[in-house]
């Protein structure tokens, strides 16, 4: 029994995923100017893997707006980076011209590791 519930667990998470429509802002102030330098197409590196990575073989429906906060804490060295990432997506409201908040993800302490060109 337990076989055949993860089994349709895994057709619906394959069947339902959606593209995504993102934006993402980037706050440095709080590292060093060097490593502001190293970061420079940190933002668009981001938001362009995020908006035409296909999640899905075919989607035909609307894009989950979402976006990344991310808010730069530290830097141990040119390549491992400390941040406070806030995430949330929004849809629309069902014939109405409004959106409702979806989802909202504060991680305070995102700790990564990012190195240019690779």
């Amino acid at each position: 029994m337990k076989s055949v519930v993860t089994i349709i667990l895994l057709l619906t998470t394959i069947t339902y995923s959606q593209e995504l429509n993102c934006r993402v802002t980037v706050n440095y102030e709080s590292i060093p100017v060097v490593n502001r330098e190293l970061l420079a197409d940190f933002s668009r590196t981001i938001e362009d893997y995020l908006n035409k990575t296909r999640f899905t073989d075919k989607w035909e429906g609307d894009k989950i707006n979402c976006s990344f906060n991310i808010f730069f804490i530290g830097a141990s060295s040119d390549v491992n980076y400390t941040a406070q990432a806030v995430i949330t997506s929004q849809r629309p409201i069902y014939q109405s011209a409004k959106n409702s908040l979806m989802l909202s993800i504060n991680d305070a302490q995102w700790s990564f590791v990012y190195t240019i060109g690779v």
